[in-house]
């Protein structure tokens, strides 16, 4: 039989947890559970070396306590235990107690002989780790002896992270390691522990006590257990039936308030734990600030420490931070009794209790996102506003959670803060049933941010102004966003010029972002240059912070700058150095990642890979109705999907999204980009024709007269070709411009009797692809343009020009479909037929066509029928959009 020296007793009821103990059982030299107080360590332990055949191996059990203060004390009482159990003889414990206590050089090879000598053993150290900073020493020991002695074995249980579950242990002695998510109770698991206890329950009161254990702690889940067992006879119970969930919930609730008068007698401390029981968990510090609002315990055991006292009630647990200080959380139950007891008795408190836990977690546990919660909890908006700018973005659930928070106040009351009034503004606005709404706030918080930017200090300012540009560029006053766009990013240069950002690090973040969304705005309102000088001002601060998540959105920024540009070997370079790994949670396929995914999309574009471009921006699908970047990422579909010869698919899908997005408030550069990128389409499909007299100016001019001036081309309207193709010559500002220039010149060239050159076209074409890399534009030229150019070339000597052309057409296909030349050999029509299709125009009422013509209603059938076959027609509409297209009808948009 196995020596089982020490192992606590089995409690009567026990989880039966096969998933976690198969875990234990494969013979690891080392196992660590690492969880909250109550998380079931002890008794998984307990019921694994009582019911685990290790052979001959003996079990030591230690239960550590706070008298061991050294890594001496430690091992000293180890080898005490290991010499009680009678695993080590007097004298080498004598020895090696001495080595131990004499120099901590020695302490491994002390050990290690001490168990070297002792039959094979598992170690159970219970409790490890709990105060003190001499405890990685002690870890490092126990690497070292484990690795040594083969015949030994340990497991250890506790509540902090140590050493023993670091990469060392699990690379040198393949660690099991079992923390908090591993050890909390399954739902069947939880079921059971329910199903051994004598409550009797129906299956709503089950669903009801796990969840009102959300963590599925035993602890927790027993004590409910517990405190429904102990319910008086008067209990709110049919006899014979088991208790509902109403009946449950009720019950639950008194016995737990019951169970706190007759636990916490000190009514001074009864009136702490309701105060600690607003707070999502609490240290000393808070105890301190909390004692401040209530009255303090009399008792003086109590004022000691009134969470130590808690925690020895079993009112709840302890758990360690990430930063490794422990924090006393309170059970489920209690606190919802608690809090709702303090509420009752003390309701003029919460406020100032809610409050207090808002400065403190900020100040002391610099948890600003729960700060932020708890602020606006306690109604203290100013302080909300001031933590959300040091903490946004958040993660969606959060963000959700928040603006619930934000909807249920008084709208004057958000309004009146510009960072809160921002913030739920952007989150409205990403909703499609409620961007409408997001208007007030997007104008309130202009208003508020105007009202404190005089007096704010400088980094403050910085995120003032990002807001306000980004308020702007909603409400699309595109003036105004330029402006504050402008002026964020000048303010940011003058902080960090005045080291003013040292002294707020903890708005860093948010000035960095604020700098981002004036990129974006300068972006937005076609001032390119501008928009990288924000970039690469993003850049510089992201490297003085370390902050490659942000360097990531200017470098995207940068690329989707280079993509419209037409500069695609710097916009390839700028995608090349982004990270992957350092994006936060949700942003590369969200807002702050649109931009890479766009601009990588691009780059599959001029590729000639429309899948790969496609799939590239299939994550950004479901957001285009919310998007603010929808423009640019339904273009690139459309160019995507035209490539694939889905021209017509590609035409309707963009008209859906422009009926559906353009509002009175849509920047002008968007809709112009869009009316590009529709003639594009148009001449894709064949069916292209000009849609409206509007003409663009400033950045867009090159590019919509070069489209235009193939258009002319293709109606046969030479003089119109030439003209527009000049006009486009004299606006050129980009590559990209050049090169749909380009293109241009080469179709007139090819297409009308012109004294225009394909080969100087031609030329310049392939010293932009050689240059820049661009090639998609080429695929506006139609295959017989393709030939006709390389053949100027290679006959005026220009053989690397034709070259490097034939190159890029074998990249890139052509998507102009064939039947945009045929239709401008107009048919010859009659004069009656030309007749017959001006009154068409006007009318579709044949009877009122035969009275303009004062001719029958079967004559005009009869002539509408050759018309059509003329045509190609079978409706009316198409046969107006065709005669447009043909220039038979040059004063009607049809």
């Amino acid at each position: 039989m196995r020596d089982l020296s020490g192992v606590p007793r089995l409690p009567p009821w026990l989880a039966a947890r096969p998933r976690l103990l198969s875990r234990l059982d494969d013979g690891a030299p080392l196992a660590v559970l690492r969880g909250a107080g109550g998380s079931g360590k002890t008794t998984l332990l307990a019921q694994w070396v009582t019911a685990h055949d290790g052979g001959d191996e003996a079990v030591v059990w230690i239960t550590l306590d706070a008298q061991i203060r050294s890594r001496a004390g430690f091992w000293v009482h180890a080898l005490s235990r290991l010499h009680r159990a009678g695993l080590v003889d007097d004298g080498t414990f004598y020895r090696e107690l001495v080595a131990v206590a004499d120099a901590a050089a020695s302490v491994r090879d002390a050990i290690t002989r001490s168990l070297s000598s002792a039959p094979p053993v598992l170690l159970v150290l219970d409790d490890f780790a709990s105060a003190g900073d001499f405890w990685d020493d002690v870890g490092l020991d126990l690497l070292a002896v484990l690795q040594r002695v083969r015949t030994a074995r340990c497991a250890v249980a506790g509540r902090f992270p140590t050493v023993l579950e670091g990469p060392a242990a699990r690379r040198t002695l393949g660690a099991v390691v079992l923390a908090d998510d591993d050890l909390a109770l399954t739902v069947d698991e939880a079921r059971a522990v329910v199903a051994s206890s004598d409550v009797p329950l129906d299956d709503s009161a089950v669903d009801l006590l796990l969840r009102s254990t959300a963590r599925r702690s035993v602890l927790e889940l027993r004590y409910a257990l517990d405190v429904l067992a102990g319910l008086p006879a008067s209990a709110p119970q049919t006899p014979g039936r088991p208790l509902t969930a109403a009946q449950a919930a009720e019950a639950l609730a008194a016995g737990v308030r019951q169970d706190l008068s007759a636990r916490v007698r000190d009514p001074h401390l009864l009136e702490l734990l309701g105060a600690v029981s607003l707070a999502p968990y609490a240290d000393a510090a808070l105890a301190q600030r909390l004692e401040r609002v209530v009255t303090a315990p009399a008792d003086p055991e109590t004022a000691v420490d009134p969470l130590a006292t808690l925690g020895r009630l079993g009112l709840g647990y302890w758990a360690t931070q990430p930063n490794g200080t422990p924090v006393l959380r309170l059970s489920d139950q209690v606190r919802a009794v608690a809090a709702a007891r303090f509420a009752e008795t003390n309701p003029t408190l919460v406020p100032r209790v809610l409050d207090t836990a808002a400065h403190w977690l900020w100040e002391q546990r610099h948890d600003a996102a729960t700060a932020v919660e708890y602020a606006l909890r306690a109604g203290d908006l100013g302080f909300a506003d001031h933590l959300l700018v040091r903490v946004f973005p958040l993660p969606p659930q959060e963000s959700a959670r928040l603006a619930r928070m934000l909807l249920a106040m008084p709208a004057a009351q958000v309004r009146s803060q510009p960072f809160l009034a921002m913030f739920l503004a952007l989150v409205l606005n990403a909703r499609p049933g409620t961007q409408r709404r997001a208007t007030e706030f997007l104008a309130a918080a202009v208003q508020a941010s105007h009202q404190r930017i005089a007096s704010a200090p400088a980094a403050e300012r910085v995120v003032l102004y990002g807001l306000e540009t980004a308020a702007w560029r909603l409400l699309g006053q595109r003036t105004r966003m330029l402006d504050t766009a402008r002026r964020a990013v000048r303010e940011l240069s003058l902080a960090r010029e005045d080291d003013d950002l040292d002294g707020a690090p903890s708005i860093d973040s948010a000035a960095a972002l604020a700098v981002s969304q004036a990129a974006t705005s300068l972006f937005f309102g076609d001032d390119l240059p501008a928009a990288r000088e924000a970039y690469d001002a993003l850049t510089a601060l992201s490297a003085e912070r370390d902050w490659p998540h942000l360097a990531n959105v200017a470098a995207c920024g940068r690329a989707m700058a280079d993509v419209l540009d037409g500069r695609f070997v710097a916009a390839r370079a700028e995608l090349a150095v982004v990270q992957p790994d350092a994006w936060p949670t949700g942003w590369v396929d969200g807002y702050q990642g649109a931009f890479r995914s766009i601009a990588q999309a691009w780059v599959h574009i001029d590729d000639g890979d429309a899948a790969a471009a496609l799939a590239e921006l299939e994550p950004l699908a479901p957001h285009l109705d919310t998007l603010e970047h929808w423009e640019f990422a339904g273009a690139a579909g459309a160019v995507a999907r035209a490539l694939q010869g889905h021209a017509s698919e590609a035409e309707r899908r963009l008209a859906q999204l422009r009926r559906e997005r353009v509002r009175p408030t849509t920047l002008p550069s968007v809709v112009g980009r869009l009316g590009a990128m529709r003639t594009i389409l148009r001449l894709a499909t064949g069916a292209a024709r000009e849609e409206s007299r509007q003409r663009l100016r400033g950045r867009g001019q090159a590019a919509d007269s070069a489209l235009r001036s193939i258009i002319a081309a293709a109606r046969g309207q030479e003089e119109d070709a030439v003209a527009l193709l000049a006009q486009a010559q004299g606006a050129i500002g980009t590559p990209l411009q050049d090169a749909l220039v380009a293109v241009a010149g080469v179709t007139v060239a090819q297409r009308t009797d012109a004294a225009v050159s394909a080969t100087a076209f031609g030329t310049t074409l392939a010293a932009l692809v050689d240059q820049h890399g661009i090639h998609w534009p080429v695929t506006l030229l139609a295959e017989e343009d393709r030939a006709g150019v390389l053949a100027a070339l290679e006959q005026d000597g220009a053989q690397d020009a034709a070259t490097t052309l034939a190159l890029a057409f074998t990249r890139v296909p052509a998507i102009v479909d064939g039947r945009l030349w045929q239709r401008a050999q107009a048919p010859a029509l009659t004069p009656r037929e030309r007749e017959v299709l001006h009154a068409l125009a006007g009318t579709d009422s044949r009877t009122e066509i035969a009275a303009e013509l004062v001719v029958s209603v079967n004559t005009v059938k009869a002539q509408l029928r050759t018309l059509y076959a003329k045509l190609g027609a079978r409706t009316r509409a198409e046969a107006l959009t065709r005669a447009v297209d043909l220039g038979l009808l040059e004063d009607v948009d049809a």
